[in-house]
């Protein structure tokens, strides 16, 4: 009988091992039907304070997290879960550098994985400012973004702050107990303290109804066009000058310090002065323009090749070839001086140009069929009109060219 059963056993088995044969098996999917992490969203930003947060995880298989970096982040103890949705905690230390910084989430279930970057913020985040200038007695006001408790110091006896400490909301008002009546600014700083972070801000006040141009003096050359004035001051200062050939440009508002303005060119080739007045009240700043005569080779209207010798300008007299090739937005120009059988070839100028520009340009000479000279050289556009160009070449010569 013992061995009838054993026997009997073993065919069981054997029917076992043919059901398995025969294709009879448990369905393991490899691929999550239900898969998202924290809604989807690819980036969670937070403050630069230490703290913790949550990311929601739903799946229908088992799910595996982890961190790319996980320097100064770090997950919670449960981040592994066959739950269909669930929570995970993430901790984040304090962030000192004024920078952001940034780590990935990477949560995996099956065959799938996604990511999320989390985002913490720098100190600077804390408040939307790089210095805080102030203008006479008038507050200026900053929200501070700490989610904490925090408190405030100062360095400088002549502004105030208020609150000097709060929480998540507060507004700050930097005010100065007096007018700055002394000949340049006055500074100080303000330190936020919250959690072991430290931000520093300078703090600044402007002199009082003081006018300060960058100098005194400004040359201009003859071609004229646009050029501007630096001024610093607080208050809404008139500007006027003494030469119809200065136009002050746009209108400008209180406290701006970039004073624009343009200059028509010089018809003459003698030099000439304006001056430009900044008043307000019995305050008053002047600066004198002086801009170059014109070049004497502008006179000239034939082409060719130039160059000083004395007073002489047409020094070599050249016929411009209408060889003129044109490759992209640049030009080449070809020269014949029949007198010393030479051609001379400029290349490299663009075919849009402009007044007082300089250009890098190639220049070769060519004498009875060799090169005798190739060189790159800077040329500046001294003058054009409908149908020449003048060249000033950085060795003193010039070129002028037909436009067509």
């Amino acid at each position: 009988m013992r061995r009838l059963f054993y026997l009997a056993l073993l065919v069981a088995a054997g029917a076992l091992v043919s059901a398995c044969d025969w294709g009879i098996h448990i369905y393991q999917p490899t691929e999550p039907s239900i898969f998202v992490v924290n809604n989807n969203t690819e980036r969670l930003e937070v403050g630069p304070e230490a703290q913790e947060q949550m990311v929601y995880i739903s799946s229908d298989m088992f799910w595996y997290a982890t961190l790319k970096d996980g320097s100064w982040c770090t997950l919670g103890d449960q981040s592994f879960y066959n739950e269909f949705t669930t929570s995970l905690c993430f901790r984040v230390q304090s962030n000192p550098s004024l920078e952001s910084r940034t780590d990935s989430l990477i949560v995996i279930s099956g065959n799938q994985r996604r990511a999320v970057a989390i985002v913490q913020n720098g100190v600077g985040s804390l408040l939307d400012v790089s210095e805080v200038v102030l203008h006479g007695k008038l507050p200026v006001q900053y929200p501070f973004n700490a989610k904490g408790r925090w408190s405030v110091s100062k360095e400088g006896d002549w502004f105030t702050v208020s609150p000097v400490g709060g929480s998540e909301g507060t507004v700050v008002t930097f005010t100065a107990s007096s007018e700055n009546i002394n000949t340049d600014s006055r500074t100080g700083s303000v330190t936020f303290q919250l959690e072991g972070l430290n931000l520093t801000i300078p703090v600044k006040q402007v002199i009082t109804e003081t006018i300060i141009v960058e100098s005194g003096t400004l040359s201009l050359e003859a071609t004229g066009g646009d050029f501007s004035i630096k001024t610093l001051t607080n208050v809404d200062y008139q500007v006027s000058t003494d030469a119809s050939w200065i136009h002050k440009l746009g209108t400008r508002g209180l406290l701006e310090f970039n004073e624009p303005f343009s200059a028509d060119a010089n018809p003459s080739s003698q030099p000439r002065t304006g001056t430009i007045t900044f008043t307000y009240g019995d305050i008053s700043e002047t600066v004198t323009v002086t801009q170059e005569g014109k070049e004497p080779i502008l006179d000239v209207t034939t082409p060719g090749f130039y160059g000083i010798k004395g007073q002489d300008y047409i020094y070599r007299k050249g016929i411009c070839q209408n060889s003129r090739f044109t490759s992209g937005t640049s030009r080449s120009y070809r020269l014949i001086i029949p007198s010393e059988t030479c051609v001379v070839q400029l290349q490299g100028v663009p075919v849009q140009i402009t007044a007082g520009e300089t250009l890098q340009l190639s220049l070769s000479v060519y004498k009875n069929g060799k090169t005798t000279y190739s060189q790159p050289v800077s040329a500046k556009i001294i003058g054009e009109d409908e149908n020449l160009i003048w060249l000033k070449c950085s060795n003193v010569t010039y070129f002028i060219l037909k436009k067509q």
